[in-house]
Formats: C-alpha cells, structure tokens, sequence
C-alpha cells in the first residue's frame, strides 16, 4: 500500500482513515405531531469529512519538526489553493485542511509525534 500524502508530503505512518459523508438534512418538526410527521428536506447538499490519524518518526526532533512544518505551511488561515489528499482507499481529492493536531512522543531510541487531522473534501468558494 503507498503511503498517503497531501499535496504530495508524505503522512508518514497512517494509522487509521475514517470518512463521512453527510447529507445536511433539514428538519422541520409539526407542533402537536409526532416525529413520523416530521418534513424532511434534502437541498442543502452534501459534505464529506475526512479524519487521519497516524505518526511522523525520525531520529531526531528537527527531522520530525521538518514533516510537521510542512503540514503546518498548508493550514495557513488563508488556504487559498485546495489540497489534494491521496491514497489508495480515496485516491485523490480536493480538500481543505479542517484541523491539525499533533503531540511529541520522545524516546531513547527514536523521536515520534503522534498526529490527527480533519480535512474536509470540495473546492474553494467565491470563485
């Protein structure tokens, strides 16, 4: 299995890729009826999330810190271009980067930081 990436950087040792895909269904309750009277209205499209959770290992801090920086480069308050998530379960999508997270793991033989992002799939808006 390859290795998945985003904008072509390496995840690293990815652990677990959850997906979800959600219709945003609109709810309209009847007063005075029960739930099977409920009006359900499917027009405000679709939206899928994608959750990844894995590690960066290297041999010292700096070489992990290069891999989380290069993540970091992407989640920029202003994500202007769209990130192309890939791997062999989705193969590639648009995305945005949701949220990144990622704490150190420091041992004597190797330095990890064990990471989860939230990407979100679609193309960017205004345009």
């Amino acid at each position: 299995m390859a290795v998945p990436t985003l904008n072509s950087k390496s995840l690293g040792n990815v652990d677990s890729i959850a997906m979800v895909k959600n219709a945003n269904i609109e709810l309209i309750p009847l007063p005075r009826k029960d739930s099977d009277s409920t009006k359900l209205y499917d027009f405000n499209g679709a939206t899928k999330s994608i959750s990844l959770s894995g590690s960066f290992t290297g041999a010292t801090v700096a070489a992990v810190k290069v891999l989380i920086d290069a993540i970091e480069t992407d989640l920029n308050g202003y994500q202007a271009n769209v990130v192309v998530f890939s791997s062999d379960m989705t193969g590639n999508l648009n995305v945005f980067i949701q949220s990144f997270q990622w704490n150190w793991s420091i041992s004597v033989s190797e330095v990890a930081a064990n990471y989860s992002i939230e990407l979100i799939q679609g193309v960017r808006g205004g345009q």
